[in-house]
C-alpha cells in the first residue's frame, strides 16, 4: 500500500503551505440515543438526535425544526431493527420487497406484503425471488448468492440443492410450473429455495428523479421518487417503477437520500483502483455491494449504498473542487466476523483519518469531512494483525455534497 497508517484515531493536518482539511463533525457532541430516537444528518454535516419526528410530503419536523428532504443526507431510527423476511422479491435496481408470492403470470408477480397488504409488481422488473429464506445472516447471504449471477434461462433452485432450468409458465396454488428439457413440471412451493428469472427478459429500472431509499422493519428496501402523503401513522410514497408504496411510520428504519445535491462514490467512477493481495488475484471494487457481491450488512441491518472493498486496496476519485463535504460510515461486513482492517482517508495526498485496527462488524461513522477545494479523495484499507483474510471492508453510504453552484 502506498499510504502510511498512523495509530491515532483521527488525524488533522495543518501546514503553512497546504489547505486546512478538518473533520467538520469532530467537535460535535455525540448524539444521545434513547428509546425510539432518530439520528438526522444534514447537508451541512451536522448529525443530531431527536426523540420526536413527524413526516410531511416534502420534509420532516424534529423538535419543532422543519427540514426539507433536499437538506438531508439520511435519517435513521437507531434502535429499530429489520426482521428477516421469509421471502423477498428482488427487483432489477436492487430494491427488495418482503412479500409472500401467491401468483406469477406473464405480466406480474403478486402477493401479500408483510402486514397483510396486497401488492403486484410488473414481471419485467423482477430479477429474482428469495422463497424460503433462512434467518441467519451468513445462511441468507449464501442463499441469495444463488440469484446474483445472470442466465438467459429461468432457474429454480430447490431446497434439496438441485436446480431446474427452463421457462417458468406460472405460479398457482398447485405450485410453480416450469418447462424444462424434461418437459413441463410443477414444483411444490415448499420445495423452492430461490428463483432467478431470465436476464434477457428483465427491464432496468431507472433511478432518475429518485428522492431516497426507504428501509423498513419488514426488510423492504424501496427507492422512492417522493412522499405523496404523510400522517402520524403512515407514509404514502411513490416508487421509481411507478407504484404506490404505503408503510406505517413506526416501521421506517432508515432513509438514505438520493437527490441532486448528493453524489455517492458508488455512482462516481474512480480514477484508480489498486489491490495487492497477499495471495491470489486482485479483487474488484464493487458498487452498492460487498467485494463478495453480497448486500452490505452490519449487526443484522442491511445498507443499500456504498463501495465494497477489502484490505490492501486503495481507490482514488477526482473531486475537482466541486464538493464541500464527505460523509461515510465504515466497517467490516457481518460475513467477516474474524476480519481485522484499518480504514484510512486521504485528501490531496495527505492522510486526514485513520481508524486504527477494526476487529468487529460494528458500523462506525467518520465525522463529516470538509473537502471544499480538494482535488482528490483516496480511501484505503490495510490489513490488521490477522493478514488480509476475511477482510470484507465496506464504506457504507459514502457520499459527497455538491457545491451549491454545481
Amino acid at each position: 500500500m502506498s499510504g502510511t497508517f498512523l495509530h491515532n484515531a483521527t488525524v488533522v493536518l495543518i501546514t503553512a503551505t497546504s489547505p486546512i482539511w478538518y473533520l467538520a463533525g469532530s467537535n460535535q457532541p455525540t448524539p444521545t440515543i434513547v428509546d425510539d430516537s432518530v439520528l438526522i444528518t444534514t447537508l451541512e454535516g451536522a448529525t443530531r438526535s431527536s426523540e420526536t419526528l413527524t413526516f410531511a410530503a416534502n420534509g420532516i419536523t424534529a423538535d419543532n425544526d422543519r427540514t426539507q428532504f433536499r437538506e438531508l443526507i439520511n435519517i435513521s431510527f437507531a434502535n429499530r431493527k429489520a426482521r428477516p423476511a421469509p421471502s423477498l422479491v428482488i427487483l432489477s435496481n436492487g430494491d427488495q420487497i418482503a412479500m409472500q408470492v401467491r401468483t406469477i403470470t406473464e405480466e406480474s408477480v403478486s402477493g401479500i406484503r408483510a402486514g397483510g397488504t396486497a401488492m403486484s409488481v410488473p414481471l419485467e422488473f423482477v430479477k429474482a425471488i428469495g422463497w424460503n429464506l433462512p434467518e441467519t445472516t451468513v445462511a441468507r447471504t449464501n442463499r441469495l448468492r444463488q440469484v446474483d449471477s445472470s442466465s438467459p434461462d429461468d432457474t429454480v433452485f430447490l431446497t434439496n440443492g438441485d436446480r431446474v432450468i427452463g421457462e417458468i409458465r406460472g405460479l398457482t396454488e398447485k405450485g410453480l410450473s416450469i418447462e424444462s428439457a424434461g418437459g413441463l413440471r410443477t414444483l411444490p412451493a415448499d420445495s423452492i429455495a430461490t428463483i432467478r428469472f431470465s436476464s434477457e427478459l428483465i427491464s432496468p429500472i431507472s433511478n432518475d428523479g429518485a428522492l431516497a431509499t426507504l428501509q423498513t422493519t419488514s426488510e423492504d428496501i424501496i427507492t422512492i421518487t417522493g412522499v405523496n402523503d404523510a400522517s402520524e401513522n403512515q407514509l404514502k410514497t411513490q416508487t421509481v417503477w411507478g407504484a404506490e408504496f404505503v408503510v406505517p411510520t413506526a416501521q421506517v428504519v432508515h432513509m438514505q437520500f438520493l437527490h441532486d445535491r448528493l453524489t455517492y462514490l458508488s455512482d462516481l467512477p474512480p480514477r484508480t483502483v489498486q489491490h495487492v493481495p497477499t495471495i491470489g488475484e486482485p479483487r474488484k471494487l464493487q458498487s452498492d455491494k460487498t467485494v463478495n457481491r453480497t448486500p452490505f450488512r452490519h449487526r443484522g441491518r442491511r445498507y443499500p449504498k456504498g463501495v465494497g472493498t477489502t484490505s490492501r486496496m486503495e481507490i482514488t476519485w477526482n473531486l475537482g473542487g466541486a464538493y464541500t463535504l464527505f460523509n461515510t460510515h465504515y466497517g467490516l461486513d457481518d460475513t467477516a466476523p474474524k476480519g481485522a482492517a484499518v480504514f484510512g482517508v486521504h485528501l490531496d495526498g495527505q492522510q486526514v483519518f485513520n481508524s486504527g485496527t477494526i476487529r468487529d462488524t460494528k458500523l462506525r461513522q467518520l465525522p463529516v469531512l470538509n473537502v471544499a477545494g480538494a482535488r482528490e479523495l483516496r480511501l484505503t484499507v490495510d490489513y490488521g494483525p490477522r493478514g488480509d483474510i476475511h477482510d470484507t471492508a465496506n464504506w457504507v453510504g459514502a457520499v459527497l455534497t455538491k457545491r451549491p453552484d454545481k
